[in-house]
């Protein structure tokens, strides 16, 4: 028997757009444990707390408290989601708050700029299948038909979204900075030609890439 946060339940079930009772059918236990759980009383078992967390589509130590380890002892490890969105959110927030950093120092020379540049190209994409998968599990969850209306309302819970809306402020400001540098190599009979080609090059792709992403 492990308690569950009852805030966190509270909290990612209001995300999903789920009533109390659609949680309890969803997650094969009674509206009146859902209820309990909420007002943080009592603890569960084991297969109730996957329950829950299946029928919110989070990983299981989402819902636990911030101080207690899981100790879902009864729980195959290949069956245990070990990531999530909001991982991945947290993860990319801390890329943008390095980027960030490193834009209001001026920390931003040749080599810098390439190599974010490089990394969106391999990024991007893989952040838009994420926004669009978690999307679809939202969807999934809520019982949301897959109308271009409802999907756009599903946006604004998504937990990628949120951190690529900051990561393509950033990639706009670095977009920024390397076409200024290429404007002034280019203004200068000293440079190097090759540098200047390269760094258009690996902008145009990365400003493709951009475009083609939804954000």
């Amino acid at each position: 028997m492990q308690p569950l946060d009852a805030e966190r339940v509270k909290e990612w079930r209001h995300r999903r757009m789920l009533s109390q009772q659609e949680v309890a059918d969803r997650a094969g236990t009674s509206l009146f444990t859902i209820q309990r759980i909420e007002r943080g009383e009592g603890n569960v078992r084991p297969k109730t707390g996957r329950g829950v967390a299946v029928a919110l589509g989070v990983p299981i130590e989402e819902l636990l408290p911030k101080a207690q380890a899981p100790l879902w002892s009864d729980e195959k490890p290949l069956r245990r989601q070990t990531f999530g969105y909001v991982d991945a959110r947290r993860g990319l927030d801390e890329y943008c708050t390095d980027w960030e950093q490193r834009i209001a120092e001026g920390d931003l020379d040749d080599r810098a700029i390439e190599d974010f540049m490089l990394t969106a190209l391999g990024l991007l994409p893989v952040i838009d299948i994420a926004v669009q998968s978690e999307v679809s599990e939202l969807a999934r969850a809520s019982y949301v038909p897959s109308d271009e209306q409802k999907r756009k309302e599903l946006l604004a819970h998504s937990e990628i979204r949120k951190a690529n809306r900051r990561y393509l402020a950033v990639f706009a400001k670095v977009a920024k900075a390397l076409t200024r540098k290429i404007e002034e190599e280019t203004s200068e009979p000293s440079s190097a030609e090759t540098n200047v080609v390269r760094l258009q090059e690996v902008r145009d792709r990365a400003m493709d890439v951009q475009k083609r992403a939804t954000g």
